[in-house]
This record gives structure tokens, C-alpha cells and sequence, in this order.
């Protein structure tokens, strides 16, 4: 079982279901990042300015900076804004992991400042 499967389980026995939720919204972003490298990888496009903006959302993640990650996702997301009318690396990724990597931090950031 993964720790944050175990983190789960025992915030359940302790019917803490805010802690459930941000668990579940990291373990979210955190796939969401996965899904995006593989996609990068099977796809083979030059995306270092990507894979760094990932590298600091999990760095933030670890460190708990929250706010920071918000920041890092909203870079990302504005930087796929930016170069939406051209042929750009984040066009040859999946949009469902990057729009799902917007998404989970939206919600984990909601759960943490009571917004639910």
C-alpha cells in the first residue's frame, strides 16, 4: 500500500475527511504530472520549459507552499493560453492531464481555505 493510500485509511478512522480530500487532490496533481511526462515521453517533443514548471508544482507539493504550486499551475496553464494559436509542446500533450492538473489544484486549494 502506498503512504498516501495509508494516509487515507487513517484519516477515514479518524473521520477527517478534510484531510482525505487534500490527500486525494495531491495524489490528483501528482498523476496529473505523471500522465503529462508519459505523454511528453511517448511523444518526444522538446518541452524543457514544461518539465521544469513540473519539477517546481512537486517541489512546492513536498514542501507543502501550496499557494506557490497554485502559482506554478497557473503559469503552465497561461503559458498553454499564450501559444494556443500555435504549434506549440504543451499542444502535443494530452489537454485532459494539464486541464486535470488545473483542476486538482483548484480543488485541494478550495479544501484548504475552507471554499467547499
Amino acid at each position: 500500500m502506498t503512504s498516501a493510500n495509508q494516509d487515507i485509511f487513517v484519516a477515514m478512522d479518524d473521520a477527517d475527511f478534510s484531510r482525505m480530500a487534500i490527500i486525494h487532490s495531491l495524489r490528483g496533481v501528482q498523476d496529473s504530472i505523471n500522465s503529462m511526462r508519459k505523454a511528453m515521453d511517448e511523444n518526444q517533443t522538446e518541452t524543457r520549459h514544461v518539465r521544469e514548471a513540473l519539477i517546481k508544482i512537486e517541489t512546492h507539493m513536498q514542501a507543502q507552499d501550496f499557494e506557490q504550486m497554485r502559482r506554478d499551475i497557473e503559469m503552465l496553464k497561461a503559458d498553454k493560453d499564450r501559444r494556443s494559436g500555435e504549434r506549440s509542446t504543451l499542444d502535443a500533450l494530452s489537454k485532459s492531464p494539464l486541464t486535470y492538473l488545473i483542476a486538482a489544484g483548484a480543488a485541494l486549494l478550495a479544501w484548504l481555505k475552507g471554499g467547499f
